[in-house]
């Protein structure tokens, strides 16, 4: 197990963000970052390794919460394979919401958020959005890394769904 570092703001030992306040999240999301060099340094021990038993790893499959992985699969020579737990209509969704960032178009909660580029006219209230996405303030470290780090996504050499076909399959052809 990789342990997090300490991250300045958040709780001594915080491993996860199960027991965190709602405003600490983002900041618990940005020091998920500080996981990169150990992740990479325990790639290129695999490697060297003769005391795996499948031979080293091929791939990395992170949460879409993890898009900075892509970076790192990139720097290892590796795909990156997304991992989407809501299935591919919040794929969808969330791309959109993170790449043209519609609710940024409107000032109240209670306005109506229409999400661009999804396969059928989608639209929100305001409220209904993500937390962290309305949370979101322009040159704001945090924010920015949750945007880039969205983002990178779209990316990834494949993506996991939870999800078939014949459920949702006008939104996994579009994701």
């Amino acid at each position: 197990i990789i342990p997090l570092p300490p991250t300045e703001g958040l709780p001594p030992g915080c491993e996860n963000a199960a027991q965190l306040p709602y405003h600490l999240i983002p900041l618990f999301m940005d020091s998920l970052k500080e996981l990169a060099h150990p992740i990479e340094d325990w790639f290129q021990q695999q490697k060297k390794s003769s005391d795996y038993e499948f031979g080293p790893p091929v791939c990395i499959i992170s949460d879409f919460f993890l898009g900075w992985t892509q970076n790192t699969a990139a720097k290892l020579g590796i795909p990156r394979i997304v991992y989407h737990p809501s299935g591919a209509f919040a794929a969808s969704v969330i791309y959109s919401l993170w790449k043209y960032m519609p609710h940024e178009q409107v000032s109240s909660d209670d306005d109506t958020v229409h999400i661009p580029e999804v396969p059928h006219p989608v639209s929100f209230p305001r409220y209904q959005i993500s937390r962290l996405a309305r949370a979101y303030k322009r040159s704001d470290p945090v924010s920015e890394f949750m945007r880039c780090s969205m983002n990178l996504n779209v990316k990834s050499w494949g993506t996991i769904i939870n999800t078939f076909y014949d459920l949702e399959a006008i939104y996994i052809d579009h994701v």
